[in-house]
Formats: C-alpha cells, structure tokens, sequence
C-alpha cells in the first residue's frame, strides 16, 4: 500500500492524506474537491489518475485529449491556471503524463 502525503498550493493550511486502498471510494464521496485541483502538479496527477480513469474513464479522456490539444477552455474548473499554461517546462510535463495516460487507455 502506498502513502501520499498531498499539499494544494492554492489552499494555504490544506494538507490530506491518501492510500491507494481508499482511494476511489474517497475521490467518489468528494469528486468536486480532487477534480478542481487535478492539474495544479503533475504528481498530483499521477496519483489520482489511475483512480479517477477507474471511475471517471470518459471525462479523463475529454481533459487529457483537451490539454494535450492545447485547447485549455474548461480545464480551469480542474485547476489549471494561466499561470501553470504560462510555465511552460510544467505544462509539458503535465502533457506528457496525459499522452501516456491516453495511450495506455485506449478504448
């Protein structure tokens, strides 16, 4: 079992907890509160996305596709600023687990 210890930068005092035992029951009971901060970091992605893909696959497709198109309308209520599409060393990063991502999950 893994153990993340996960800070928003966005939220100053916020820090939580999560183990991949519960993670999709959690993310399932607060969707709206890991959703709106999915794309602020990539690690932030990378472990909530395999949760999300289980239990979200269509809207995960949609946000990838969107962010790997550069078409960035809508992303916001994820999290991404214009300030993370301004840094560009991160949103390539960024892009690059969501290549990865729609490549492992092909329908």
């Amino acid at each position: 079992m893994n153990k993340y210890i996960c800070k928003i930068k966005n939220q100053e005092d916020l820090y939580f907890t999560i183990t991949d035992n519960n993670l999709a029951v959690d993310i399932k009971n607060k969707k709206e509160w890991y959703t709106s901060n999915l794309l602020c970091d990539k690690h932030y992605i990378m472990i909530l996305l395999p949760a999300l893909n289980e239990l979200y696959h269509d809207e995960m497709i949609n946000i990838a596709q969107k962010l790997i198109s550069g078409d960035y309308e809508g992303l916001e209520q994820y999290g991404l600023t214009q300030e993370m599409i301004n840094d560009k060393e991160s949103l390539d990063e960024k892009i690059k687990i969501m290549k990865d991502y729609l490549k492992n999950n092909k329908e």
